[in-house]
């Protein structure tokens, strides 16, 4: 059985490598290295169903992986799948996407 916490965690940053290092109080953070727009498309609604009921906001930082591939059409239909995801889960979802450009 795992202690309980003062604060239980409010919100969940996921995403690809880039995510890996971030850390704020009352968060879990989970990385996906080498994970691109359709890939956490697939892990994400298993992944919600085994978060704490205290987690409300879902932060998800995706995108750097695909504008290597310079399939931007593609990519754009896997953000449109990715942004279905939010509406029957009852929670806050914001989405941060870097682009490089070379």
């Amino acid at each position: 059985m795992q202690p309980l916490t003062l604060f239980p965690p409010t919100t969940l940053i996921v995403g690809d490598s880039i995510a890996r290092g971030i850390r704020f109080f009352n968060a879990i953070t989970r990385s996906f290295p080498g994970a691109t727009v359709a890939d956490i498309t697939t892990k994400l609604p298993g992944f919600l169903q085994s978060l704490p009921p205290s987690i409300h906001r879902i932060i998800v930082h995706v995108g750097t992986n695909d504008t290597a591939h310079k399939q931007s059409e593609l990519t754009k239909r896997d953000f449109k799948s990715l942004l279905h995801i939010p509406q029957c889960t009852g929670k806050s979802f914001f989405f941060k996407r870097i682009c490089y450009q070379r």
